[in-house]
């Protein structure tokens, strides 16, 4: 595997963190002659025991390098202890490159700051090394290297796992003499797993699963289909946490020949979707209600018209009738005059039941819902029955309230249009609701994007309809390089800002109304480019890339610079939704180990190239 690496040769003590390192390049330059190299007494491990056991001493010995000194604590993070040896009895890329830079820096004579990441299958991730060049007291030049981990393949799990708000438990299979999964066992857990599960997690590892939970055994048959088939699976289920009742959605993945198990808290989530079918269900019985009222007072209002001039009575019940309702209600003539309102309406609009009749809706209406009045009272005195529709009305002392506004045409006895009356609904905290769980369940929370699950029917949308017409469309995959650095020198606070600036970076320069942006999940972002094909959208994904690499953020030492690697692919009749993620997920690794800050793009739809080959 190619070794990625970073390196600085001057000033360093003003652009790293690690303050040992910079001690020790201040030191280094102010020993440091114009003619000569600082003396290696200075750097003598034996003269420093605080750093002895992070520093190693090399010495050239003709064609090679010599390790005449190599730190316990090097040794312990390496698993080897590399004293006495030479550079040439190891091959690979991690002893190339040391070699190359031993070298640079015997020739350059300057100290030069370096981290590099280690093989996969090390326990350390990445090292962090300042190599300085000193001379030896019989004028041979030498180097001592300062090196330090700065990341642990374990520190990192164990902290994914610590700090997820989610359970997380990770399965491992037990077969029985056949090799079938007879049962499970807990491999690994973390702290919340825990918490839902109500037992110590020590007590957990190595046990069976059935047999501390034998309420499990349901789910058993779950974890062994995704261990069979490597479909992903979801359940939800209740239990109990510190004796009050939780809602939980389990997910299963097969991750190599374990199952990775999450429980996610889902509670809240439930509440609000119930808290919106009981808002639903009122709202359904006060439309039901408004229904029936404004057909009442359609009745009502007929016969008060028939008998006005020798009912006077009739005049006064139906004022006092429409005021004791709770709700806007009004009449207009066909002229489009208003007739008789209540005193809620003239309130909507600013005015009293007085000042209020005979107004047109030119006089209380912008111009616009103006027109838009009339043209539903001229389609319902010429069609008749009833009409109903949402609005939002700018209510003095009130603001932007909607309303649910229910209108049926009046006729007097010989079938005639007389009039227009209706009621209006204010369900302003309903909709408020309604709208704030559907943002709540389709947006990350962080960056305002959409989530994961909205982005995933919108590609499963997109690629169906690719299938059905064959239109272009493509897919990129945007991953902030070394995030995992900026969260440890900068601080979470920070990491969290550049995704955010990013992610409004995203959303400005892509297509409003055609492209679809989404935060995948960490520093990962996807794009969902429609009527693209792959070298546009690459293209497109180059230019994103080169507006995040120019985008500055403040920090206190200092504007800071970063930079994403992006994999593209163009979606194919033969794609589905996984392949085509794996294919830009793909792409995405090459552009990382290519040197990040670059675009890769995928090669040709497998239906392309498979025409091409016919």
């Amino acid at each position: 595997m190619p070794i990625v690496h970073t390196e600085i040769a001057e000033h360093v003590d003003r652009r790293v963190s690690n303050e040992a390192i910079a001690t020790l390049y201040r030191q280094w330059i102010e020993a440091a002659s114009d003619e000569g190299l600082p003396d290696f007494a200075l750097f003598d491990p034996a003269a420093r025991p605080d750093e002895a056991d992070d520093l190693m001493v090399i010495e050239p010995d003709g064609r090679s390098l010599l390790y005449a000194y190599y730190g316990r604590r090097i040794a312990n993070a390496t698993g080897f202890d590399m004293t006495g040896r030479r550079t040439s009895d190891f091959d690979g890329e991690t002893a190339a490159l040391a070699e190359r830079k031993y070298r640079s820096v015997l020739e350059t004579r300057r100290p030069l700051y370096l981290i590099s990441s280690a093989s996969r299958s090390s326990a350390v991730v990445s090292w962090e090394r300042l190599i300085m060049p000193v001379r030896a007291a019989d004028g041979r030049t030498l180097i001592v290297c300062y090196s330090v981990p700065l990341v642990h393949k374990a520190e990192i799990l164990d902290s994914l796992m610590e700090s997820s708000t989610d359970g997380i438990a990770v399965l491992q299979p037990v077969r029985d003499p056949d090799g079938r999964i007879a049962d499970f066992r807990y491999l690994m857990i973390n702290k919340r797993a825990g918490e839902i599960l109500n037992r110590d997690t020590s007590s957990l590892i190595g046990a069976p699963v059935s047999i501390v939970f034998p309420e499990a055994n349901s789910r058993l048959p779950v974890y062994r289909e995704v261990m069979a088939t490597g479909i992903p699976r979801q359940i939800e289920l209740d239990s109990a946490v510190d004796g009050e009742p939780r809602s939980f959605r389990l997910s299963a993945v097969r991750a190599g020949q374990n199952v990775v198990v999450t429980l996610t808290d889902i509670t809240e989530m439930r509440r609000m979707m119930e808290q919106l079918e009981r808002q639903q269900t009122d709202l359904q019985f006060a439309n039901d209600t408004l229904q029936d009222q404004a057909a009442n007072l359609v009745s009502l209002v007929e016969t008060i018209e028939q008998a006005r001039a020798d009912a006077l009575s009739a005049e006064r019940f139906v004022t006092d009738l429409m005021e004791a309702v709770p709700v806007p209600l009004f009449y207009w003539n066909p002229d489009g005059t208003l007739n008789r309102v209540n005193r809620h309406y003239a309130a909507v609009y600013g005015h009293t039941t007085a000042s209020i009749i005979g107004k047109t809706p030119e006089d209380i209406l912008p111009p616009h819902v103006a027109k838009y009045l009339r043209e539903h009272n001229a389609r319902l005195i010429e069609s008749g029955g009833h009409q109903t529709y949402e609005g939002d009305v700018d209510v003095p002392g009130r603001g932007l309230r909607r309303f649910v506004v229910h209108r049926a045409l009046v006729r007097d006895l010989e079938d005639r249009p007389i009039g227009i009356a209706g009621a209006m609904l204010d369900l302003t905290e309903e909709y408020g609701l309604r709208r704030e769980l559907e943002r709540l369940a389709s947006t990350d929370p962080m960056t305002g994007l959409y989530n994961r699950r909205v982005f995933m029917e919108r590609l499963e949308a997109q690629a169906a309809h690719h299938q059905r017409y064959g239109t272009p469309a493509s897919l990129a995959i945007l991953d902030v390089d070394h995030f995992k650095s900026v969260n440890d020198t900068y601080g979470h606070d920070f990491g969290d800002a550049v995704l955010v600036g990013l992610a409004r970076l995203l959303s400005a320069q892509v297509r409003q109304g055609v492209d679809v942006v989404a935060r995948f999940g960490g520093e990962e972002f996807v794009l969902l480019l429609p009527e693209t094909d792959g070298p546009a959208a690459a293209t497109m994904a180059d230019r994103l890339r080169a507006a995040f690499a120019a985008l500055a953020f403040d920090h206190a030492s200092g504007p800071k610079t970063f930079s994403a690697s992006v994999g593209v692919a163009e979606i194919g009749r033969a794609d589905d939704v996984t392949s085509l993620l794996k294919r830009a997920d793909d792409a995405l690794y090459r552009s990382k180990h290519a040197g990040r800050n670059r675009v890769t793009l995928a090669g040709a739809p497998p239906d392309r190239r498979m025409s091409s080959a016919g």
